[in-house]
């Protein structure tokens, strides 16, 4: 006996236990290759945080405020409007916590130069008594970009430099109203 074609129909169930944002991220086993082109009816249960796969613990805080108190705690700074937009749907979407936020911002560039430039301004006034110059600033951010250096490495760069080895040499003390004098300069003393 054959089946009519239009009472034929292929049941397809998903159990999902974690929000998505995007049902087309989903990936399907049968037929087409994405769920947004296939549902016809859908049931929705609540659970409670508890029940989650990955345990408990209270859901997300606001995401923007979130993003604004990192920005400002590690780059002194607010997020511009882009970056406001692309870790507030990292939040919603992939589940984001301040931890992970917290981390890809310590991985940025902007945040290794402020560590840098930090580092830097710290070993100049310590050694050399003051704070670097732009081009000084420049010169020593690219040994820790480009060749991984440390604070150890940096100050020994400057303690080998040649203002560092100035700053030690001890400058001739001269009293005040009077020229250096040489020894051959001195009037001769009277026997006594």
């Amino acid at each position: 006996m054959k089946i009519p074609a239009i009472l034929c129909r292929v049941v397809a169930l998903i159990v999902v236990t974690r929000d998505i944002a995007n049902l087309g991220s989903v990936s399907r086993d049968i037929g087409r290759s994405n769920w947004n082109d296939t549902i016809s009816a859908i049931a929705v249960e609540h659970t409670s945080v508890i029940d989650r796969p990955g345990g408990g613990g209270p859901p997300h805080t606001d995401p923007d405020a979130a993003i604004r108190k990192e920005f400002g705690e590690l780059l002194d700074r607010s997020p511009t409007d882009a970056e406001l937009r692309t870790y507030r749907q990292r939040f919603l979407e992939s589940r984001w916590t301040e931890s992970d936020l917290r981390a890809d911002i310590e991985r940025s560039r902007e945040f290794r130069l402020r560590q840098i430039d930090a580092i830097i301004f710290r070993s100049y006034r310590e050694l050399l008594g003051r704070e670097p110059d732009a081009g000084g600033l420049e010169s020593y951010r690219q040994p820790f970009l480009e060749h991984g250096w440390d604070e150890a490495r940096l100050r020994d760069a400057i303690r080998r430099s040649p203002e560092y080895r100035d700053r030690l040499t001890p400058k001739p003390v001269t009293k005040p109203g009077r020229k250096d004098v040489k020894p051959s300069d001195e009037p001769d003393q009277k026997p006594k």
